[in-house]
């Protein structure tokens, strides 16, 4: 017991020579070691926080600052002028069109009429005068700029090139082409432009081909007009209103069956500015285009014929029967049969058997007794005016 008791008490002495130092170095140990690791948790916590809110932020940041600068492009009315350290673009008219002048396939021309709407009055302004349609279902869209140089060396340059249309900031439609009126009067599409200091402004067209023929039907719509400036992006905004003409506006108070009577030609040389034939021409576009089957069920009946190559007045009638026959009965008194037929949205008579080599052609309802046929040109050939 009393050797208990000796151990017992030597280790007690142990741990009061040695308590102080070995108690503070374990409380400091813990306490040091619990801030440390409380502290270097929240530091290092604080530390990815910091850096990962300062990320997200520069990369937000860098998105603006992209992003403002395509939001920030002004957008320019139609005769602003848009303006670089070399250039000055200024869009002067837009217009739709279901066909452009005077296309050369060289790229160049010597013409008054280059890269313009080939309207009505275009088209029966002369027999040798020149257009290309716009394909089925599509308009184009034109448009007449100027382009002045202010550098300070000489340079040259093809035209502006890349330019597009943008529809309601949906549909963008951008194959064009863009042509120069060079000093020899000659326009260029193709080729370079020797552009001098001080020189005065160049007269500039182009057109943008292949745009659907919908869009240019919502007069309210919003159209923009981007323009490469030679690398400098400019925005031109305006509505559809903006860039259609109404050509049927003249003839607000015309007799429909009077120019309906009055259609031919007198002495059989065709001249499209004289007797009915610009009415016809210009109200085309204004007149529903009838389908196959409209046409099957609407052409039986007896009508009044007129070609383009008859006298105005002439009273010759046609009996279309269903099935593709009937009759014809000319002024004279002369009976034969005839024989029609209508597929793809378009027309075709004869008094022979039809064959697949002959012409079919598009027939517009006028009122629902007269009915025009046109050429693939949109020129009026027939007037049939139902009895």
């Amino acid at each position: 017991m009393k050797k208990v008791l000796s151990v017992a008490i030597a280790i007690l002495l142990c741990i009061l020579f040695a308590g102080c130092g070995t108690a503070q170095s374990e409380n400091g140990d813990v306490e040091e070691n619990t801030t440390v690791e409380e502290n270097t948790t929240v530091e290092e916590n604080t530390t990815v926080e910091e850096n990962v809110t300062a990320e997200e932020n520069t990369s937000e940041e860098d998105s603006t600052d992209e992003t403002g600068d395509s939001k920030e492009i002004e957008i320019l009315s139609i005769g602003d002028t848009a303006s670089t350290d070399e250039w000055e673009f200024k869009l002067i008219s837009v217009q739709f069109a279901d066909a452009i002048t005077a296309v050369s396939e060289q790229g160049s021309a010597v013409s008054d009429d280059y890269y313009l709407p080939a309207d009505a009055e275009y088209k029966r302004s002369s027999d040798n005068a020149r257009w290309i349609n716009a394909d089925s279902g599509t308009v184009y869209f034109t448009f007449i700029f100027s382009l002045n140089y202010t550098g300070t060396e000489s340079q040259s340059a093809m035209p502006p090139s890349y330019i597009s249309l943008i529809y309601e900031d949906t549909y963008t439609y951008s194959k064009s082409s863009v042509a120069l009126l060079g000093t020899d009067d000659c326009w260029r599409s193709t080729s370079f432009y020797d552009f001098e200091p001080l020189s005065s402004s160049v007269q500039g067209r182009g057109y943008i081909e292949g745009i659907s023929s919908q869009v240019a039907e919502d007069e309210e719509s919003a159209l923009q007009l981007s323009v490469n400036l030679y690398g400098t992006e400019f925005i031109y905004g305006f509505s559809v209103g903006d860039a259609t003409v109404d050509e049927t506006a003249i003839y607000t108070d015309t007799d429909l069956l009077e120019m309906a009577e009055n259609f031919g030609d007198e002495d059989g040389h065709i001249s499209w500015s004289e007797g009915s034939f610009p009415y016809f021409i210009d109200m085309r576009e204004s007149w529903e285009e009838l389908t196959t089957e409209e046409i099957q069920k609407g052409i039986v009946g007896t009508w009044n014929v007129r070609e383009y190559t008859d006298k105005p007045g002439t009273e010759d009638l046609y009996t279309f029967n269903s099935g593709g026959t009937g009759t014809y009965n000319s002024a004279f008194g002369d009976e034969r049969t005839l024989y029609w037929d209508a597929k793809n949205d378009k027309f075709v008579y004869s008094l022979s058997k039809i064959k697949d080599t002959m012409t079919y052609s598009e027939v517009r309802m006028a009122s629902d007794d007269i009915w025009v046929m046109y050429n693939t040109n949109g020129m009026p050939i027939c007037v049939l005016t139902r009895q």
